[in-house]
């Protein structure tokens, strides 16, 4: 596990801890529940949670992959429209 802060051009700085396990782990959670099922209320959390993590995790990897980070909070504004961090980082207002 590694500790870290970052910036990605959204205008916003997070610090996380990332242990790789669980970020393979929320990338499976994302691939297996999808489409309606996501929406469902046992799964709502679940899915934001994931897509938020995998999100800031992507914004602040050495590779740093914008697209994944827009594709994760996508899926966090779909489930939840009024979430500050993804309407900020899609540009939504």
């Amino acid at each position: 596990m590694r500790g870290f802060g970052f910036g990605f051009g959204f205008g916003f700085t997070v610090g996380l801890a990332v242990d790789v396990d669980v970020v393979v782990g929320l990338a499976v959670v994302l691939e297996v529940v999808v489409g309606e099922d996501r929406k469902k209320d046992s799964n709502k959390k679940m899915v934001i949670e994931s897509a938020r993590y995998l999100g800031n995790y992507y914004a602040s990897s050495t590779e740093k992959d914008k697209a994944k980070v827009l594709e994760n909070f996508q899926i966090v504004y779909d489930l939840d429209p009024n979430d500050t961090q993804a309407k900020q980082i899609l540009g939504i207002k």
